[in-house]
Parts: C-alpha cells; sequence; structure tokens
C-alpha cells in the first residue's frame, strides 16, 4: 500500500515481523535492531508499543511475541519495490531506499552517496541494485554509490521513470 508492506506467504497476509521476546529484552532494545535509523528511534518504538497495545494495562515485561509492523521499517510512502537475490527487500520511498533483510532494516540515502533521495524506480542486476531517483540514477555494487546524471553528462535528463535489465545490459527511462 501506499505507507505499508503486506507478505503473503501463500496462506495470509501479514503486516508484521514477530519477534519471540527474551529475558532482558525490552522494545526499544529490540526496534533499534529493527531499525537502523537513530533519529526515527523515539517514534519507531512509540509506533511498536501502540501496534502491540503496549500501555497503562499491557505491561512491556508480559510481552511474549512482539510484532514489529513493516511500516516501521519503511517509514515513508512507498514508491518502488525489489527483490535481490539474496531474498533482501529493497524499498524506494519519498525520502529514500530501505532495504529488509528478514532481521532488520537499513536506510540508504543521498548522505550515503544516492544521488537524491526521491526514489522512483528500482531494478535488481546481479549483485547491482539500480535505484531511480528524481535527481539521477545511482548504482550499488560491493558497499559503494556510483551515479549518474546531466550534471555528470551520463543521462539526458535527470529524473529517471523506469530500469529494467534485459541481456544486453540496462534499461533506462527518463522524463
Amino acid at each position: 500500500t501506499r505507507d505499508s508492506l503486506f507478505r503473503y506467504d501463500g496462506r495470509s497476509w501479514t503486516t508484521f515481523e514477530s519477534y519471540l521476546m527474551e529475558q532482558n529484552d525490552n522494545v526499544r532494545k529490540v526496534v533499534k535492531v529493527y531499525v537502523d535509523d537513530a533519529e526515527y528511534l523515539d517514534a519507531a518504538v512509540d509506533s511498536v508499543r501502540i501496534y502491540n497495545q503496549v500501555g497503562e494495562e499491557n505491561k512491556e515485561e508480559d510481552l511474549v511475541d512482539l510484532k514489529l509492523p513493516f511500516a516501521v521499517g519503511v517509514n515513508g510512502q512507498i514508491t518502488a519495490l525489489a527483490m535481490d537475490e539474496s531474498n533482501r527487500l529493497w524499498v524506494g520511498t519519498q525520502t529514500g531506499l530501505r532495504r529488509y533483510d528478514g532481521v532488520s532494516w537499513k536506510t540508504y540515502t543521498s548522505l550515503d552517496g544516492m544521488i537524491g533521495n526521491r526514489v522512483t524506480s528500482i531494478n535488481v542486476r546481479k549483485d547491482e541494485i539500480w535505484v531511480g531517483t528524481d535527481k539521477g540514477l545511482s548504482v550499488y555494487e560491493d558497499g559503494e554509490w556510483v551515479s549518474y546524471s546531466k550534471e555528470n553528462e551520463m543521462l539526458p535528463m535527470d529524473r529517471v521513470t523506469a530500469i529494467c535489465q534485459s541481456p544486453s545490459g540496462v534499461w533506462v527511462g527518463t522524463d
């Protein structure tokens, strides 16, 4: 959906990951592993507490199965989805790229080397993640970003609208 993810396992739809609470676990500790964005941590913890109805009557210590909503990891409007060969989910948003490995979410933005934060398209090609943005194209490979834009004369237009791979290379649509 626009602001959340649903996963279908062949039988039912889910909007969360289940985490079995262990001794000495608390919501903040678990959410800190689930979401890597320190600036968003307090809001994420609050969201998870609300989702699990933790409050006056239901105490955190009584939780056995903590539900971690996918929306907490996404944290924004979804614009694109792709799955890589390692079964990691790549989610484009209006505020950056998110990667989910089944345990935790990692955020990528222009601060990490992407050319722009407003993701318009994603394509996976072997070990490369091709990300179209409103400011150009960024390719993630071996932990590094390489970007293409009109400014560096590698694209005719900055806004990338689509990306597709073929045996002969990668196709990129622009405005």
